[in-house]
């Protein structure tokens, strides 16, 4: 049959979702994370597999729907970080300094020896630079154009009101949080729609 030697520490990775709320499965809890990472990176604590080799350098943690890590306040994110910091060992050591010390150079300074002449023309003094006072506003309206402006012909068309949002809203109205990307409608209000992320929009 064929036999399993483990894997490079470059090919290990490690991803659950950020809470129950991000995914229909696969949440487990920050102690779940510390458990796994303390198997994988020390190789004890584990469950019913044990790795064939501790990966040691192992420093990350990916997750999915990280915006909802935010919304519940980074529940999934500080365990994790702690889960991380308390394997210890694994922080990049300080460079170690050169064993050779430099050399001082044997030959003299550059130095220059200064002018004892006078110049031809005398200094004239200037005026100090007075700047000139602050306009109110940093914008300058841009000269009228004298061409004339187009015209639209009558139309029969209905005139459909847009929301504010535009066409990200995907014709959702009534106060609704919308997440374009996914196409989803989202469980926030106005004010947590607008302060999460970019990505969702408000549709009126």
């Amino acid at each position: 049959g064929w036999e399993f030697k483990g894997l490079r520490p470059d090919q290990v990775s490690f991803g659950v979702p950020s809470g129950p709320k991000s995914a229909n499965r696969g949440f487990v809890t920050p102690e779940t994370v510390l458990r796994t990472l303390t198997c994988l990176v020390q190789g004890t604590g584990c469950d019913t597999i044990k790795p064939k080799q501790t990966y040691p350098t192992f420093r990350g943690v990916m997750t999915w729907s990280i915006n909802w890590d935010k919304y519940d306040n980074f529940a999934f994110s500080k365990p994790a970080r702690q889960a991380l910091d308390s394997l210890g060992g694994n922080s990049p050591s300080p460079p170690t300094p050169s064993s050779q010390k430099p050399v001082p150079s044997t030959s003299a300074p550059n130095t220059r020896t200064p002018s004892t002449t006078k110049p031809s023309v005398p200094p004239t003094s200037v005026a100090p630079h007075s700047p000139s006072p602050p306009t109110t506003s940093p914008y300058t309206k841009p000269p009228q154009s004298s061409s004339p402006k187009p015209t639209a012909g009558p139309t029969n068309a209905p005139v459909t009101p847009t929301p504010s949002s535009g066409s990200k809203c995907d014709g959702k109205t009534g106060g609704v949080c919308y997440w374009p990307f996914n196409k989803q409608v989202l469980p926030y209000a106005k004010s947590d729609c607008d302060k999460w992320t970019t990505d969702f929009v408000w549709c009126p």
